[in-house]
């Protein structure tokens, strides 16, 4: 994609779009986490919020280096088809439009 990007000149300009769910407690992957300990009460303890905070996130980036704003996406919405849809064409349509 990037060698044709650079190497064919093309009228055409190619946008990526994509979503990102950011959320306040780090998800911890026990793999790669390692505690050396000679007794278990040494070991600390990982601590989990039931409901953490979090945002949503869309935005999109144009092959010709322009970057939307980021798109903040109301907290609890689960995002299906319609509301993908919507986003699309209350968002990314006025901001292609506009550059």
């Amino acid at each position: 994609m990037l060698s044709f990007l650079k190497h064919k000149a093309s009228s055409k300009i190619l946008i990526w779009v994509d979503e990102k769910k950011f959320v306040v407690d780090a998800e911890v992957n026990r793999q790669y986490q390692q505690v050396s300990a000679f007794d278990l009460s040494d070991v600390p303890p990982v601590l989990q919020t039931k409901h953490p905070a979090s945002a949503m996130v869309f935005g999109a980036v144009a092959s010709d280096g322009t970057i939307m704003d980021p798109h903040f996406i109301k907290a609890d919405l689960r995002l299906g088809t319609k509301e993908y849809l919507e986003i699309l064409q209350t968002v990314l349509l006025p901001w292609i439009d506009q550059h």
